[in-house]
C-alpha cells in the first residue's frame, strides 16, 4: 500500500488566484468607466487590455496547476513514486543519496512550499508539482532512505 508523503501545495494556487481576482477587479472597473463614457483616455484602454492579458495568463497557470496530481510523492516501503502530470517516476529507496528542497521565494518572503530534487547515484529527478511543506517532505524521504540504505548512517536529525 502506498503511503502519501508529499501533497500538492494550495498556497501556490492561492497566489495566482489572488492575481487573477485583482486583474478581474481592474478589468471590471476600467470596462465600466469605458462603457459609461466617463473617461476616454488611453490609460483606461491600457488598463483594460493589460488586465485582460493578465487574467488570461493567470487562468492558463491556474488550469495547469489544477491538472497536476494532488498526491505528489508516495512511498510503498521499497520505492518512492513521484507523480507528475503525465508520468510516474519510480525510484528505489536504496538508490537515493540526497533530497534537496527548494522553497519558493518572493522579494520579502520565503514560503513553505516548493519543489524537490532527488539525487540518486546516477541520476537527478526534479518535481514539477509544487509540494506543500517541502523541507519536511525531504526530511521524511531521507529518513525512509536511511532505513533501507547501508551507506546513509543515522539520519535522525
Amino acid at each position: 500500500m502506498k503511503e502519501v508523503i508529499g501533497v500538492k501545495s494550495k498556497g501556490n494556487s492561492f497566489v495566482y488566484r489572488s492575481f487573477f481576482v485583482v486583474s478581474l477587479v481592474v478589468f471590471t472597473f476600467s470596462l465600466l468607466m469605458k462603457l459609461q463614457g466617463q473617461d476616454t483616455r488611453d490609460e483606461v484602454q491600457v488598463l483594460l487590455i493589460g488586465s485582460l492579458i493578465m487574467m488570461i495568463i493567470m487562468g492558463i497557470i491556474l488550469i495547469s496547476i489544477k491538472n497536476k496530481p494532488t498526491n505528489a510523492i508516495e512511498c510503498d516501503g521499497e520505492y518512492l513514486y513521484i507523480n507528475e502530470p503525465d508520468t510516474v517516476i519510480k525510484i528505489q529507496l536504496t538508490s537515493i543519496v540526497h533530497v534537496a528542497p527548494r522553497r519558493i521565494r518572493s522579494r520579502y518572503m520565503t514560503y513553505t512550499f516548493g519543489r524537490l530534487t532527488v539525487h540518486t547515484a546516477d541520476k537527478r529527478y526534479e518535481t514539477t508539482v509544487v509540494i506543500s511543506e517541502c523541507e519536511e517532505v525531504a526530511h521524511e524521504i531521507m529518513k525512509l532512505a536511511a532505513k533501507n540504505n547501508k551507506h546513509i548512517v543515522d539520519y535522525d536529525i
